[in-house]
């Protein structure tokens, strides 16, 4: 999840940055697009191999994976796909955790692909969880990076610094996002319904619940900074409800890890997955 004002600023900087010297633009790549309850869903693909299907950030796009989509895509079927309202995808009604994840299903589904890795940064986590949850027989293995449970109101992020982030607030402070979210959308002219219910959905508590976590059956990676703003101890607890899974805390490493440390995670995604 997108939550510090100052650190989504900096992050797409980071990306900015890096893109420059890619040949490959992830997420502007001439992908190609699926019909989901009726909206647009764009989606890229690359590489051979078991399907890994690339879950992003709140508020972000496909472009989240810009730097390990080489890495990734030299051993799997890369998928990365914008969740409805986000990047080269429709906007729908209503926006929320588990709706997000039936898309991610419905993309499972109509690529016909019997069984998938799914690997998620912040909110994307979330969605892999949550996937991985209402459709078990789908699902091998998942890795969750800088993803939070968000248990009670005294979550990762104070509830006043969520609430800040109004469509004024965004024209006078996120005015890079702003600028690269209208050229991407289909219907730019939706960015104020999209941070609207994008907070919304943040302010709700119980992302996953400890029930849906307790039940997940296949392998699970944990990742998480040291200074990330998802605090070590929710990663402890959300490692100690997920039977059998793996826990791996960072140094040195804030929430936007994918642009920090993109080929340390890349090696961290080939081990757990080989």
């Amino acid at each position: 999840m997108i939550k510090v004002c100052v650190g989504i600023l900096l992050v797409f900087a980071t990306f900015t940055d890096s893109s420059a010297q890619k040949e490959i633009n992830y997420g502007s790549n001439a992908g190609k697009h699926l019909i989901i309850n009726k909206t647009k869903i764009y989606y890229e693909e690359y590489g051979k191999g078991t399907p890994l299907l690339l879950l992003h950030g709140g508020l972000q796009s496909i472009h989240d994976f810009q730097e390990i989509i080489p890495t990734l895509s030299k051993r799997f079927r890369v998928i990365a796909f914008d969740r409805p309202f986000h990047g080269r995808s429709e906007p729908i009604d209503s926006l929320s955790y588990h709706i997000m994840a039936n898309y991610a299903i419905q993309v499972i589904d109509q690529l016909k692909l019997d069984s998938v890795y799914l690997m998620g940064w912040s909110d994307g986590g979330s969605t892999a969880l949550l996937t991985a949850s209402m459709r078990p027989e789908k699902v091998k293995k998942i890795i969750v990076c800088g993803t939070d449970m968000n248990e009670d109101e005294k979550g990762s992020q104070p509830i006043d610094n969520l609430r800040m982030i109004t469509p004024e607030f965004v024209e006078k402070n996120w005015k890079e996002w702003l600028t690269g979210y209208q050229q991407l959308s289909p219907q730019p002219d939706q960015w104020k319904k999209f941070i609207s219910k994008t907070v919304k959905m943040w302010l709700k508590i119980d992302y996953i619940s400890e029930a849906e976590m307790r039940a997940l059956k296949c392998k699970t990676l944990l990742i998480v900074g040291d200074r990330d703003v998802v605090k070590p101890e929710v990663a402890i607890k959300m490692h100690r409800l997920i039977k059998g899974s793996q826990l791996c805390i960072l140094p040195n490493t804030t929430h936007f890890m994918l642009a920090e440390k993109p080929e340390l995670i890349g090696r961290l995604a080939l081990d757990f997955l080989k």
